[in-house]
């Protein structure tokens, strides 16, 4: 997830730690979900989560932002077929470098202290940001943030605002690591160092070109960097740069709102209806269904969708 403000109020049940969605799905016969201001919690107009249309949700919409990223693509490829939106941090060697230093930073976990913890992984994203000559991302833990900013339904995000990764203190504190555990919890890192690299890839692409990016507030150090090496809107991960601000401030921003909207109603409903039938219940059933779609939309953002698969490249191949 990306986030310019970490604001409170926003607590789902928590999702085990081989889900790393933004939003995540509850068990099917969980707790009630309850979600406070989650359109000022997660993505009011002005914030940085981003949104993209999908389809099914309302078919008297134009051309959707993914629609153009695709076309735009297609009609480039033959010019510069070498450029891809994977590229960046999802390279393979960079990826094999991650997982195998991952790997030894959690070697350690059972001795290590918290901070100690932070600082290996810190180690192994430092190497990847540098390769990738992306600003530095700090990792810190949401013990170091006031309660009311503490993470409840993210495993962990990006914080655009002070340019940081903040990543729950139970995933933590946890005193072991499974193997299962630890692939997950490297791709949720993953997950949140390649949304720090689609932010930056809109700072290269939006201010050399003088357009005012008003939704998200970087660091002076990382607009100064951005600006310092601009992004060719010639070239297909310039196009995505693009899209991505389409779907946050253009095209896609209506719709995004929309999204989130009826995220938060269908979870109101979907805990009504616990509260009155059980959530055993078949009401409680079809009223998750409907939670659960405008969920799947969420994640169909196209940050979110590029973001897991990000993160899933490295569970993918964690075993090899």
């Amino acid at each position: 997830m990306v986030s310019n403000v970490n604001g409170g109020g926003r607590t789902l049940s928590r999702r085990p730690i081989s889900e790393f969605s933004s939003i995540e799905p509850v068990d099917s016969f969980g707790p009630p979900v309850d979600i406070p201001g989650l359109l000022a919690g997660m993505a009011p107009m002005s914030s940085d989560v981003k949104g993209i249309w999908p389809g099914n949700l309302d078919t008297n919409v134009g051309n959707a932002p993914d629609d153009i990223w695709m076309s735009e693509v297609a009609g480039k490829s033959k010019k510069d077929a070498s450029v891809s939106p994977n590229d960046g941090i999802m390279k393979d060697a960079t990826v094999q470098k991650y997982i195998k230093g991952m790997k030894e930073a959690f070697g350690t976990w059972k001795t290590d202290t918290i901070a100690g913890r932070i600082a290996h992984a810190q180690a192994v994203i430092d190497g990847v940001t540098t390769e990738a000559k992306l600003p530095s991302l700090p990792i810190i833990s949401d013990a170091d943030l006031d309660p009311r900013s503490k993470l409840t339904i993210e495993n962990a995000v990006f914080d655009s605002r002070n340019w940081r990764m903040i990543v729950r203190a139970d995933l933590l504190a946890r005193p072991s690591l499974s193997a299962a555990d630890a692939a997950s919890l490297a791709g949720t890192i993953f997950h949140e160092t390649r949304h720090s690299e689609q932010e930056f890839n809109i700072l290269r692409y939006v201010e050399p070109s003088g357009w005012r990016y008003g939704g998200i507030t970087a660091p002076a150090s990382v607009v100064k960097l951005a600006r310092a090496n601009p992004l060719s809107s010639d070239s297909a991960i310039g196009i995505q740069a693009k899209t991505m601000y389409e779907n946050m401030y253009g095209l896609g921003s209506a719709r995004r709102t929309q999204i989130l909207r009826e995220l938060s109603s269908s979870t109101q409903g979907y805990n009504q209806t616990v509260q009155r039938y059980g959530a055993a219940s078949s009401q409680a059933m079809f009223s998750r269904s409907t939670m659960m779609s405008s969920h799947d939309a969420y994640q169909a953002f196209p940050e979110e969708s590029d973001a897991f698969s990000a993160g899933n490249k490295i569970i993918n191949q964690w075993k090899r």
